[in-house]
């Protein structure tokens, strides 16, 4: 039995997507969550009638999801209805200006030329040229673990340098499209969310704004962002996966060899073939136990001697009225965010002007706030702690208050009077919630893959046969879809491994 039983650890989008899968392939999976409610990053939280979505909100690439249940033999409709957001965005400009964005290129095209002629008349080039882009390159940024520059050349990615470079910056790219200033600072939001400097991202993530504006922007028909986890979890019971809540991982035991054989956890020891962690990538490490001795590369990782990805500073507010101004995504940007990407990326440092990212859910569902409330959400990019830094709860009720009010000047008039309740989330809760090092979101930076860029580390660590890895903080990358496909991209590899034998493969590939 224990040959061909996974365990999983951690309950969120990609730990549930790989358990879905292991188990389409024919694994017995047991899934361990540490806390009482599933999701992860993507779990929700209530208070006094209000409810928020704790951490991703924009829902894009809807055929990931009906990709995973569809392989699995499930009706993607059944367990997650989805509904398409129209607008997509509401932006405010620094100087003031409203502008609603719909996701289609039309749309798209009279807001850009509402802002400047040159930048609408831009814009149906500066797609096509993305449809070119991603003709080439399919979901080849999305459905395989790169492990090698080999691999890469090989791929589609490489091909298609002569529509996108692989050696063009994000933000430089935009530029030379581009010549308003509020519609840059627009498209250089984009990345960010992500975890990426748009300043040194490759210009082949100018795919997320294609996604967007090509396939539309989501939301679960009911029961917000935490619907996409429970909807993976229903479809997992469904096929046999075992999940246990309230149980902790307290260490991942190798054999005399160092191979997986199992793990011990709060509830006791469970013996497998194999271990999926979809948890920290350094915390997942320092779980190790037994074999015989680490290569040089993992006991880096096990000390810490590596660096963070960055973070989020999020502030939920449950406020007793509504504004005009809310809208299911709302972007409030600033003027010279390159000083602002400086702040966080270059000098580590929380950003004296951010832009501001605002999801306000209760305007497309009313349960989400009682009768006549609202529930904004704004979230910032953020630096990770600082090696041996404490927390510190007063800077990040005060810089709470300076975001605030920044959004009181951008048109919420009222906002800190009208909040009934408030909760503040920064870098060092992610490390009391989720073991996150330094309090990254994603993990380690790109800096410590061998490919650099925009690549996460691999998905398996071939120095311990047995452990693979899904979540934001490996391939494909960050972001709900991509956590979904790095969880069919291991299950590809365990099964592999194992020789499982399930239904039809799938389109992931290792």
């Amino acid at each position: 039995m224990a040959g061909s039983r996974v365990v999983v650890i951690g309950g969120g989008v990609g730990g549930l997507s790989a358990a879905l899968e292991l188990a389409r392939r024919g694994a017995v999976v047991t899934l361990l969550e540490r806390h009482d409610q599933l999701g992860g990053k993507a779990s929700q939280r209530r208070e006094s009638g209000y409810r928020w979505d704790e951490g991703p909100s924009i829902v894009v690439m809807p055929w990931v999801y009906r990709e995973l249940f569809g392989l699995a033999g499930l009706d993607p409709d059944h367990y997650l209805p989805l509904r398409r957001l129209d607008p997509a965005f509401r932006v405010v400009f620094p100087d003031g200006r409203r502008l609603d964005l719909p996701a289609d290129e039309p749309g798209m095209r009279d807001a850009f030329a509402s802002v400047d002629p040159h930048d609408g008349a831009a814009l149906g080039p500066f797609l096509g040229r993305l449809d070119r882009f991603a003709a080439k390159i399919g979901h080849a940024y999305c459905d395989r673990m790169l492990e090698n520059w080999s691999q890469v050349i090989a791929s589609p990615l490489m091909t298609s340098a002569m529509i996108i470079s692989p050696f063009q910056q994000y933000a430089a790219e935009v530029d030379r499209t581009f010549r308003s200033g509020p519609i840059r600072e627009l498209l250089y939001g984009f990345p960010t969310y992500s975890g990426f400097n748009p300043v040194t991202a490759p210009a082949s993530l100018l795919i997320i704004p294609w996604t967007i504006i090509r396939e539309g922007v989501w939301y679960p028909a009911s029961g917000g962002i935490a619907a996409i986890p429970l909807s993976i979890a229903a479809a997992c019971r469904d096929l046999g996966v075992d999940i246990r809540t309230g149980v902790e991982v307290e260490a991942i035991d190798l054999d005399a060899s160092g191979r997986v054989r199992g793990v011990a956890t709060s509830a006791g020891p469970i013996a497998a073939g194999a271990v999926v962690s979809n948890g920290d990538y350094v915390h997942t490490h320092r779980l190790l136990r037994g074999g015989r001795g680490f290569a040089p590369e993992v006991e880096a990782v096990r000390e810490g001697k590596v660096e963070p990805s960055g973070s989020f500073f999020t502030v939920q507010l449950g406020c007793d009225r509504t504004w005009d101004l809310s809208a299911h995504h709302l972007l409030v940007l600033t003027e010279g965010s390159g000083r602002v990407y400086d702040e966080v990326y270059g000098r580590g440092e929380f950003p004296s002007d951010p832009p501001l990212y605002v999801n306000v859910t209760s305007v497309t569902d009313p349960h989400d706030a009682p009768e006549g409330g609202s529930n904004p959400f704004l979230v910032i990019g953020a630096p990770a702690m600082k090696a041996g830094a404490e927390a510190d709860p007063d800077f990040e009720e005060r810089y709470a208050d300076r975001l605030v009010a920044r959004l009181e000047r951008a048109g919420m008039t009222g906002l800190k009077d009208a909040t009934v309740t408030r909760q503040v989330t920064g870098p060092s809760d992610w490390v009391r919630k989720f073991h996150a090092f330094r309090g990254a979101i994603y993990g380690l930076g790109s800096t410590h893959n061998i490919l650099g860029g925009g690549f996460r580390p691999l998905n398996y660590r071939p120095e311990i046969p047995g452990l693979y890895f899904v979540g934001g903080g490996v391939q494909p990358g960050a972001g709900l879809p991509m956590a979904v496909q790095s969880g069919k991209i291991a299950a590809g590899r365990v099964g592999r491994d194992l020789r499982l034998r399930g239904r039809a493969g799938s389109r992931a590939r290792i």
